[in-house]
């Protein structure tokens, strides 16, 4: 009966032994998956971060060169109205020329 009652406790703590081995396996794994989801969601950040930096640099590059054409244009209506306004000034001009040249033909003589 003694011997009976060692192999019962032997083949107990060897359960405790084999449950705390087990216990301890059960706790590494979830640590390693705890690591794993971890090192993925850091990627995904990552990842989203640089499409993000990707997108924004495409439009601000979009909008800058939106910005260009529209100075370009606003350049060459710029350009447009400077001539038409030399040109009204010379006419202008030669009219004052000719109006202090000769008042009598001014009109009021």
């Amino acid at each position: 009966m003694d011997e009976l009652l060692q192999r019962v406790l032997a083949t107990e703590r060897e359960a405790a032994r084999g449950l705390a081995e087990a216990q301890m396996e059960a706790q590494r794994i979830a640590d390693t998956g705890r690591q794993q989801v971890t090192a993925e969601a850091h990627r995904l950040r990552t990842e989203a971060a640089a499409e993000v930096r990707r997108v924004v640099d495409q439009r601000v590059a979009q909008a800058e060169a939106q910005k260009a054409e529209a100075l370009r244009a606003a350049e060459a209506r710029h350009e447009v109205m400077v001539r038409a306004v030399g040109a009204a000034l010379q006419t202008q001009a030669a009219s004052v020329a000719r109006a202090v040249a000769y008042p009598q033909d001014a009109g009021g003589g």
